[in-house]
């Protein structure tokens, strides 16, 4: 193997440990989710939050470089996507 495809292993493992970070950080985001759904369901509160949404996609892009802010916007819309999902999923009065 050359020094080539020694560096690009090297980068695929760091690619992996974020990958494992970012499933870890998923797994944590979506417990939070659901216990949003059942706070939201108690209070009679819609999933959809516009404004939230906003906010959230505006801090998300000054957090990153500007290269990246379209990127980090379309991450962030899908995970709200995943979530109002799970929310929705949680929240559909079965009785």
């Amino acid at each position: 193997m050359g020094a080539g495809n020694e560096r690009l292993a090297q980068l695929r493992d760091e690619i992996d440990s974020i990958d494992a970070e970012l499933a870890a950080l998923f797994e944590r985001r979506m417990a939070v989710v659901s216990e949003v759904a059942a706070f939201k369901r108690k209070a009679g509160l819609p999933v959809y939050d516009a404004s939230r949404e906003d906010s959230v996609v505006a801090r998300g892009r000054a957090r990153v470089s500007p290269e990246n802010a379209d990127d980090m916007e379309k991450l962030l819309r899908k995970l709200m996507q995943i979530s109002k999902e799970r929310q929705e999923e949680l929240t559909i009065d079965t009785t």
